[in-house]
């Protein structure tokens, strides 16, 4: 499966200017100022490849969706660390992102913890479902954050990677490439804490075939993901 090239009109605008701006070599002090300019040129270029992503998700019908969703239900149940985890790092999924509900309910029919992330003041946190949760109800142990996703209740364990336990995340994103690669919605929650806790976590990015493009661009604050599962099946895998 060959990753989607971004629609011509976004590579119409990226040919118009180059990538990193052309500049002398400086010594140390200006140096500076051009790191910064290529920072900025980085976020722009992050910025229309969200928007050209999630223009093509919005073109899916609701058939389409629920084909792509079981699709990659079926992938991930294959996925030879799925049955050998015993923390499952999930996320609730939003509306233009690729269902995890049945993950969810599957994992604790699994009898795995799950471990779901919450944002206070800025930092994200993942915590644990309370054993015992039925998997119809788990959504019983959620609540909307202000910005209108759903997240685990404050008073919920928090829990961490561990060396000792097999630990899975499922991580978001917006758009991903066949290096590892992950742009997200821009806070960078999912960047600090991979950076973290990365020895413990083997993280798989999720996502719908449209999400997976040539390349992403990116800057020293991204974080790879070990592995990638869309509707299409294993399309990255760190080896």
């Amino acid at each position: 499966m060959k990753f989607h090239s971004l629609s011509q009109q976004y590579k119409r605008e990226r040919e118009k200017k180059q990538t990193f701006p052309v500049l002398p070599l400086f010594s140390s002090p200006p140096a500076l100022y051009n790191r910064a300019q290529m920072t900025q040129t980085i976020s722009e270029e992050k910025r229309q490849v969200r928007s050209a992503v999630m223009k093509s998700i919005s073109q899916l019908t609701p058939e389409e969706i629920q084909e792509k969703n079981r699709l990659f239900f079926r992938h991930l149940m294959m996925y030879p660390l799925w049955k050998r985890c015993s923390v499952l790092f999930a996320f609730v999924s939003m509306k233009d992102e690729i269902d995890t509900s049945q993950v969810i309910s599957q994992g604790i029919a699994d009898g795995k913890l799950i471990a779901l992330p919450r944002i206070t003041e800025g930092t994200m946190k993942f915590h644990v479902l309370p054993p015992g949760t039925k998997a119809k109800y788990y959504d019983r142990f959620l609540e909307e954050h202000p910005y209108g996703f759903s997240q685990p209740r404050e008073e919920l364990p928090v829990i961490q990677p561990s060396a000792y336990l097999v630990s899975l995340m499922l991580v978001p994103g917006t758009a991903f490439d066949a290096f590892g690669n992950r742009l997200g919605r821009g806070k960078g929650y999912y960047d600090s804490y991979i950076a973290s806790y990365e020895s413990g976590l083997h993280t798989l990015g999720v996502c719908f075939t449209e999400q997976c493009i040539e390349k992403i661009p990116v800057d020293g604050g991204d974080k790879k993901i070990r592995a990638l599962i869309s509707d299409s099946g294993i399309l990255y895998q760190k080896m």
